[in-house]
């Protein structure tokens, strides 16, 4: 008898499994949407387009020019001065974004001795002095010039002579230094973000790293704020732009 039970509950099983596929055949609306556009697609490629339209490359080029024009060493004037560039952009009021500010915090750096440079030598047993490391880097063009400019060093190494023969003297010192944060609120689903930014410090001019990626991403954040004060645009999720 304990076949027939099993077949029973077998049966059972299957006339559920049954009755439950009609049922859903039936209650789902034929040609209905199951999600609504703004959840199911969270790339509005409209948007995209516009955006990748008015792009500026030539903006790109001249705000990279001004970063760059001298060394912005952290927490060096010139770099403070760099945070208010920043705030001036996402506070403009044709295309700033919906907030900005900055947050100052007091941080360990670390920066070479003027007094005694660093250098790397290689030296024969005799004490002779084979070879001797540039105390700076060759000038290429008269913008790369400037009294700013610190000599090479090992950053964070700790002052003193290794068995390497590697002469270090480096100074930390806890200076203020800030991030600067702009935000686009989102339509949405503003408590969830998405952070895009890059660091804005850098040993002499910086134009390649950091300043081309703080181009670019301000030639983006002047895009979407236009858009932002036109009512063209409120993304989804919130962006978050930082810079630090």
């Amino acid at each position: 008898m304990k076949w027939v039970k099993a077949l029973g509950g077998v049966v059972g099983v299957a006339a559920l499994l049954g009755l439950g596929i009609i049922l859903g055949h039936f209650a789902i609306p034929k040609g209905a949407d199951p999600l609504a556009p703004s959840v199911s697609q969270d790339l509005d490629l409209e948007i995209l387009e516009t955006v990748m339209g008015q792009l500026d490359a030539s903006r790109i080029r001249e705000t990279l020019r001004e970063l760059s024009r001298e060394p912005h060493l952290a927490s060096s004037p010139r770099d403070e001065a760099l945070v208010q560039l920043l705030l001036q952009r996402w506070r403009d009021p044709e295309s700033g974004l919906d907030s900005a500010g900055t947050s100052t915090y007091e941080v360990l750096l670390s920066f070479p001795s003027q007094e005694q440079p660093n250098r790397v030598a290689v030296v024969a047993p005799t004490g002779d002095i084979l070879f001797s490391c540039r105390q700076s880097e060759e000038n290429l063009t008269e913008e790369q010039a400037g009294p700013d400019v610190v000599s090479p060093y090992a950053a964070y190494a700790p002052s003193g002579t290794p068995q390497v023969n590697l002469s270090v003297h480096n100074s930390l010192e806890l200076r203020n230094s800030s991030n600067v944060l702009g935000i686009i609120r989102g339509a949405v689903e503003p408590d969830r973000y998405v952070m895009y930014g890059n660091h804005r410090d850098s040993w002499v001019h910086g134009a390649v790293d950091p300043s081309s990626g703080t181009a670019v991403l301000l030639e983006i954040s002047r895009v979407l704020g236009t858009l932002l004060k036109k009512g063209e645009a409120s993304p989804n999720p919130a962006p978050v732009q930082g810079l630090s």
